[in-house]
């Protein structure tokens, strides 16, 4: 699992219907859940993502730098749970007057791993690059080991869903992922960013592996 340290920015400001967001928050206590909510057609934050007490009622943003880094995941679906963390009830001749910060827990490391080799394309297989570019963000790809790869034992080819090859997770990792892979552990990549239009594409997946789940589900269950 991968957990974040957030704070909850803007809460100065009333809400929309003129409620006082500072006076919501002042009633919320440390370790009571907080739900998120998108807004993708926020003018000033396209990562833009609301937070709600647990009776929905808004007390502001999550600041955008932890807005950035979750926004991906959020739009993909991926499962996050959100509580708050501390709760600093300031001066009133301090702006703003009360100041929280929140946990942010998803079932996926934040660390990205580099898909290797997209510009490369041995003679009578398909172009990598151009099935590169054709990739998107969100998209899920097959990881396939090649033990008798003479370059790498360790070696996991990434292909799309259609069978494509784009490409081998890089040596540093695959070190790791080979050995669950190997036990017959289900391990899955999602494609988290892409950077290259002109070039080959550096395509960058989430890793996401079966004790990960494990370890969600029991975090869930214990609530």
């Amino acid at each position: 699992m991968a957990t974040y340290r957030a704070f909850i920015a803007g809460i100065q400001y009333p809400n929309a219907d003129g409620s006082s967001r500072e006076r919501i928050a002042r009633a919320c206590e440390e370790g009571h859940f907080a739900y998120l909510l998108r807004e993708y057609d926020n003018p000033h934050d396209p990562n833009a993502i609301a937070v709600l007490n647990p009776f929905f009622l808004q007390l502001g943003y999550i600041d955008a730098a932890t807005a950035k880094e979750i926004a991906p995941l959020f739009d993909r679906g991926v499962p996050i749970r959100c509580q708050i963390d501390q709760v600093c009830q300031q001066s009133e001749l301090t702006a703003p007057p009360v100041r929280m910060y929140l946990s942010i827990v998803t079932p996926q490391e934040s660390e990205c791993v580099f898909v290797a080799g997209t510009s490369f394309s041995p003679e009578g297989s398909n172009k990598r690059e151009e099935t590169a570019r054709n990739c998107c963000v969100g998209e899920r790809m097959l990881l396939l080991r090649e033990p008798e790869n003479p370059h790498d034992s360790n070696a996991i080819a990434v292909h799309t869903r259609a069978g494509w090859k784009v490409g081998y997770i890089e040596r540093e990792h695959a070190e790791w992922i080979t050995p669950i892979i190997d036990r017959n552990e289900e391990v899955s990549a999602i494609v988290e960013w892409l950077d290259g239009v002109s070039s080959a594409p550096r395509i960058h997946l989430a890793i996401h592996t079966e004790e990960d789940a494990d370890d969600w589900e029991r975090f869930v269950i214990q609530d």
